[in-house]
This record gives structure tokens, sequence and C-alpha cells, in this order.
């Protein structure tokens, strides 16, 4: 969507965020009530206060470090607001999730390769953010490298899937 169309919504981004915050929360509640347990809510709810607790520690030094966005001067002048923005959160939040995911289901094999190919995700996107920093323009990684990282950190996952039987070798349709 364009800038201009997003303004014809009203409200500001941070009551579409909790909005959308609240929208999970109660599918999450409502799923957790169709099966009888609650068994998504929790980690939900606990992945949400860790990344809160994390942003609130973690925002404030990438803003001290001048990890901020870099926005080019010939662009749209609405882009010029998110100019200083700090990036690199992902490094922040992702964890979170690992985390959580991870002590919800200790015993789970199958979480490590999740979790690996989510952290090269994560790592795919802080190497972008890197360069743009780095660099002092809004140019990362080429989107044809992006692309190509993120196609093998997902064909290794799949390899891995395929390998260990995660993957069934039919397809069953309804």
């Amino acid at each position: 969507m364009r800038s201009s169309e997003l303004s014809a919504f009203p409200g500001s981004g941070r009551s579409w965020a909790q909005a959308l915050i609240a929208l999970l929360l109660l599918a999450a509640l409502a799923s957790d009530l169709a099966l009888g347990a609650f068994q998504l809510t929790p980690p939900m709810l606990l992945a949400a206060g860790l990344s809160w607790l994390v942003g609130l520690l973690g925002i404030p030094r990438l803003r001290a470090l001048k990890l901020g966005q870099v926005i080019r001067q010939e662009g749209p002048q609405s882009h010029h607001s998110k100019s200083g923005t700090p990036t690199m959160g992902g490094l922040l939040l992702v964890p979170c999730g690992v985390l959580v995911g991870g002590l919800v289901s200790p015993g789970d094999q199958r979480l490590l390769p999740v979790a690996l190919v989510t952290l090269a995700f994560m790592l795919i996107g802080a190497v972008d953010d890197w360069r743009s920093l780095t660099k002092r323009t809004n140019t990362g990684l080429s989107p044809r490298g992006k692309l190509l990282l993120q196609a093998l950190a997902a064909g290794l996952f799949l390899l891995w899937a395929a390998l260990h039987g995660a993957i069934a070798s039919s397809i069953a349709l309804p």
C-alpha cells in the first residue's frame, strides 16, 4: 500500500499494532477454549512479555549505538520520518521466540532445525541491515543475494526434513 492509501485509515500505527495483538490473543484464546487445553495462549503471552522486556531494554541501546535506518534523500518525503528508527531489532526479538519455543517443547527433536532456520533468516536480515548501516545507504544485500541466502537456508531445512522423515512422502487431498 502507498502511504497516501494508509493515511485514509484512521488511527496511528501504534493503535493498529495494539488491535492486531488483541486479535491474535483472542484467536489463541478461542483456539485454546475450543481444544479444552491452554496450549497456545501461555507461550504467546510469555513470548510477548519477554519481547516487550527485551525491547524496552534493547531499543534504547540500539539508539545509543546509532543503529538507525538510513533513508535515501530522493525517496518519498513520507519516508524521511523513519530516518533514525532503530534497525537490527530482529537480533533482540527473534531469539525470544526461539527461547520460548524451546521452553514449551524441550524434548521435541524437530525444534532444533526450526530454530536454526529461524536464526538463519534472522542472520540474513542482520547482515542486510549491517551493510545498510556501514554503507550509510538503504541498500544492504541485493535482492538477488538475499533471496539466494534465504533459498539456501530453506533448502537445507527441507533437506534435513526429508532425511529425517519430517516430510510425508505422499500428499493427501481432502
